[in-house]
């Protein structure tokens, strides 16, 4: 898959795994990589490479709030992370009916996102 010049959008991404995914999506020539996390886990220290060597945005959010990070999926091509999660929790009657396809944010965020939310795919 051909990331450069593509936003990026990380949830947890101030932890272990999704620091080291902001790190190598850096090499990768992305366009923007947006991190999501709340610091419940994770450690702004695990993503200061990637903020010193890119174009790293964090958003100090709680992914179980849909409704706060909405807005911050606007103009994103690709979701790494935990939006199953997002699913589960917010719109538990649509994941049992969508939970087949994995295509992109427009399948995780839900029938009623899918207006707002215009990323291609997942990874």
């Amino acid at each position: 898959m051909n990331l450069k010049a593509k936003t990026i959008l990380i949830t947890g991404g101030c932890g272990l795994i999704g620091s080291t995914i902001a790190d190598q999506l850096i090499a990768e020539d992305v366009a923007e990589i947006r991190v999501i996390d709340n610091l419940s886990r994770g450690t702004l220290l695990n993503i200061e490479q990637a903020q010193a060597r890119g174009r790293v945005e964090l958003i100090r959010k709680d992914i179980r709030s849909f409704a706060d990070i909405r807005p911050h999926f606007e103009g994103v091509d690709v979701v790494r992370g935990r939006p199953r999660y997002i699913l589960e929790r917010e719109v538990p009657s649509n994941f049992e009916r969508n939970r087949a396809s994995a295509a992109g944010a427009r399948t995780h965020a839900g029938p009623q996102a899918a207006s707002s939310v215009d990323a291609k795919e997942g990874i």
